[in-house]
């Protein structure tokens, strides 16, 4: 504590909160999550790691097993996507309305 405050526990992941409450690093708030906001693959294509509620382009939590990827193009260039690369970031990126930066924003807000 610092002049009687004490700091806000962080809250872990897949935990719950309020818009302006602080995640476990790297984390933000999405849907009244703790999430990534990654993106992770459901093997036909990628989605978001966050409630499917917060935004059309999230797809759940993401499971501890998944690998997560800073971007949909990322996670399409892995190797089960090679064939099928443009396929799956369009896919992917359905969600967005065309809109890529959209997304960046949303993580951005909250």
């Amino acid at each position: 504590c610092v002049n009687g405050r004490c700091a806000t526990p962080l809250i872990p992941n897949n935990g719950a909160c309020d818009k302006g409450h602080p995640c476990d690093a790297g984390q933000v708030c999405l849907g009244g999550m703790c999430s990534t906001g990654k993106w992770y693959t459901n093997w036909q294509y990628c989605i978001m790691d966050c409630p499917k509620s917060a935004d059309p382009c999230c797809g759940g939590l993401a499971n501890p097993w998944n690998d997560l990827y800073s971007s949909a193009e990322a996670c399409c260039g892995q190797p089960a996507f090679n064939n099928i690369h443009e396929g799956c970031t369009s896919r992917s990126l359905q969600c967005t309305g065309g809109d890529v930066d959209g997304q960046k924003n949303l993580i951005e807000a909250d």
